[in-house]
């Protein structure tokens, strides 16, 4: 079997990626969406969530530019952003172009969160304060049944390292995507081997919210890159995933929302949703069949859509509803009564 690359939001976090530290509750933290030009680039200019930090290295500016310019085009530009290996002649790797390019190669969402290319860029050991990667961005290809490893490749570890390298050069004007950088590399047989690889990637760190629910809809083949391919791929969803399911079907109908709005959306929507599939057999059995029943597309968009147009409503009830509990709590239960109206099952009842 060749191995088809369902990848996952937090594929590959390394320290430099991140400082947990500063992150937000893994209820409240989730990654960027949908206007990162449908999945097919990591280019920076591609996306307008990179906004505020190419103002920031303007403002900023870089620390060790005078390396990286008299790196440029040469053979050893890699060693103006990373430590030398052993035997460095042979290191392995790949242009920025090729990486940029690969996440076409990508069947599942993989975000670019802005806060973690900031950290990766003036971080402790921010790249733009004249210091370099530890670790080399992981790339992985597949082999095929006679043996044969397929040249397309996806990125496991390292895609905010990445962004992160690729804005400086363009910061410093400087031809970005024939530059070559060290990789390390993995190759896997099958599906099941890529996805112990992503689970051994993320084990430095807690996944978000959003990115277990990413997850485990890619590890049972549900594609989340378009709304088209999810629509298509929904049923394959067991019971324990139609709640990241639902939560991905709201996030399509949202793409035009502001960030926030979406990292709330996911987490209320899943939370809720989940609280009827795991509920009575009547709401047990509601929730179920509009994620997996046969023909069910219109009544899961049309759902969605409500729950996003009701959104900020659903929280104000909330408040009301139960006003002594964090909204992590209150605004889940109040979805599942929202839910259980819609679906026309009896409502959950909270102690």
């Amino acid at each position: 079997m060749t191995a088809t690359f369902t990848s996952t939001a937090g594929a590959g976090f390394n320290p430099e990626d991140d400082n947990s530290a500063l992150l937000p509750t893994a209820e409240a933290q989730a990654e960027s969406l949908a206007q990162q030009v449908e999945g097919k680039s990591y280019d920076p200019m591609l996306n307008a969530e990179l906004d505020d930090i190419r103002v920031l290295i303007a403002e900023k500016g870089i620390k060790g530019e005078t390396r990286i310019r008299e790196a440029a085009n040469k053979k050893s530009f890699p060693l103006a952003l990373q430590f030398e290996q052993i035997d460095q002649d042979k290191a392995f790797t790949l242009s920025l172009g090729e990486l940029a390019a690969s996440r076409s190669n990508e069947k599942g969402q993989q975000f670019i969160n802005p806060d973690d290319v900031k950290r990766v860029l003036y971080g402790v050991a921010g790249l733009a304060k004249d210091n370099k990667l530890s670790n080399e961005i992981q790339v992985c290809y597949s082999k095929d049944l006679a043996g044969d490893v397929d040249p397309r490749f996806v990125i496991t570890s390292g895609r905010h390292r990445l962004t992160a390298i690729i804005m400086i050069l363009q910061a410093l004007g400087i031809k970005w995507e024939k530059q070559r950088i060290t990789v390390s590399t993995k190759i896997v047989n099958s599906d099941e081997e890529f996805a112990q690889l992503i689970r051994l990637a993320n084990v430095s760190r807690h996944m978000s919210g959003a990115e277990v629910r990413n997850f485990k809809l890619d590890n049972k083949g549900v594609a989340t890159s378009t709304a088209e391919a999810f629509y298509r791929t929904v049923r394959l969803s067991r019971r324990p995933e139609c709640a990241a399911a639902f939560a991905a079907a709201c996030n399509f109908e949202a793409e035009d929302k502001p960030l926030e709005f979406r990292n709330r959306l996911r987490q209320h929507a899943a939370g809720g949703y989940s609280k009827l599939i795991n509920g009575t057999a009547e709401q047990r059995a509601a929730a179920n069949d509009l994620i997996r029943g046969e023909n069910r597309e219109a009544d899961l968009r049309a759902l969605a859509a409500a729950t996003v147009a009701d959104l900020v409503s659903t929280i104000d009830a909330a408040k009301l509803a139960f006003p002594d509990l964090y909204d992590h709590i209150r605004v889940p239960r109040q979805m599942a009564v929202y839910l259980a109206g819609k679906l026309g099952v009896t409502a959950p009842t909270f102690n």
